[in-house]
């Protein structure tokens, strides 16, 4: 009977001891958790301090005034004139920045667009150019050519039916080309352009007409002033089109001569 007794009591002891053991390890662990955390909290604020210390440095002297004094109107000046004078200088670093961006933008545009093959389809005298321009138009257009001994004339129809992209108006072309002199042509140029027309909608309205093309009719009120002007508007567009047209057409020309 006694020896179980003493066998019971250090069977105790022996988990008495071993549960001590435990805790102390799982307090140890406690404690070294609380130290590693304190020494990664130290070394983000000292990170910070050093981040902090950098944007003072870079930033303003900061003006010493009284304690119980307003700031003066010299203190003001010199922190306005030098916000303004950094304001500018980093204005001006953006804007050639987004210049050079753009001009990149434009180069890669005019890359792409030059090795899109364009479809083109061919019968006898007549040709169908189906493709999309550098500057995002959609041009699906029927050609047709009638040579004579000392004349050319381009018959152009931009076709309205595409399945992916929707023409909102149809534009027909005459352009006649005559040899008057060994060095000189006359060419005659022909431009007839229906108003835009949506199926199951009808024509375009005025309103809509001139945001499509750009055109700024605030502050006319009057429905048919604003239709002539609309139509003023478009005719002289299209009088300017047409002068870079010619130009373009001049200069291929003239290299092809050469």
């Amino acid at each position: 009977m006694s020896s179980d007794v003493g066998a019971t009591t250090r069977t105790l002891s022996y988990e008495t001891v071993a549960r001590r053991r435990y805790f102390r390890e799982k307090q140890r662990e406690y404690r070294r958790k609380l130290i590693a955390d304190g020494a990664a909290i130290e070394a983000e604020v000292f990170h910070l301090q050093s981040i902090l210390d950098g944007l003072q440095a870079k930033s303003l002297p900061s003006v010493r005034e009284a304690r119980d004094s307003k700031l003066s109107w010299r203190s003001i000046a010199m922190v306005f004139k030098s916000e303004a004078h950094r304001v500018l200088t980093d204005r001006e670093s953006l804007i050639t920045q987004t210049k050079g961006f753009r001009a990149l933008i434009a180069s890669m545009q005019r890359f792409v667009m030059m090795n899109i093959p364009v479809t083109e389809e061919v019968v006898a005298n007549t040709r169908q150019f189906c493709t999309t321009t550098a500057d995002g138009a959609f041009m699906n257009t029927l050609q047709g050519q009638f040579v004579e001994a000392d004349r050319l004339v381009l018959v152009f129809r931009q076709v309205e039916d595409d399945e992916v992209h929707s023409c909102h108006f149809t534009l027909r072309q005459r352009m006649e080309v005559r040899q008057v002199s060994p060095t000189h042509i006359l060419m005659r140029l022909v431009s007839h352009s229906s108003r835009s027309f949506r199926a199951y909608e009808g024509f375009v309205s005025s309103d809509e007409l001139a945001v499509l093309r750009g055109i700024d009719v605030t502050g006319i009120e009057d429905d048919d002033q604003k239709e002539a002007f609309v139509w003023r508007e478009l005719i002289r567009l299209g009088n300017a089109q047409l002068l870079l047209w010619r130009q373009r057409f001049t200069a291929l020309m003239q290299a092809s001569y050469c």
